[in-house]
């Protein structure tokens, strides 16, 4: 059985070469973690979170405000006052302008809505 003494002679380099690359390994992530780049993409991550959760405040508060003015306010006419259409049209007349179905609307609406009839 080889010693302390023994074992650092006969495996000093391989010992010295492997410590050195975890470390270099571990510096490296680091590095990479914290450069320019991935800091602007975190970043980026918590900014694109933040928009989102404001449109979708900034929605809801369009939506009670309507429903406040007039109780029986539909989700239709909720999207079609929130999208500025012109009036006397319907969201599928509205949608087919758009290039879209009323169905999308309605689809990315109705939770909105339904928040602000609580």
């Amino acid at each position: 059985m080889l010693e302390g003494n023994q074992i650092l002679q006969k495996y000093g380099a391989q010992i010295v070469f492997g410590a050195s690359l975890l470390v270099g390994t571990a510096a490296l992530f680091y590095s990479d973690y914290n450069s320019p780049s991935k800091k602007i993409y975190r970043q980026s991550l918590y900014d694109k979170k933040e928009a989102k959760e404001k449109s979708e405040k900034l929605v809801i508060n369009f939506f009670i405000s309507l429903l406040i003015k007039n109780p029986n306010t539909t989700l239709e006419e909720c999207i079609l006052r929130f999208e500025n259409a012109e009036p006397n049209i319907t969201l599928q007349q509205f949608a087919q302008k758009k290039q879209r179905t009323a169905k999308m609307y309605i689809e990315t609406y109705q939770g909105y809505y339904n928040t602000a009839k609580r």
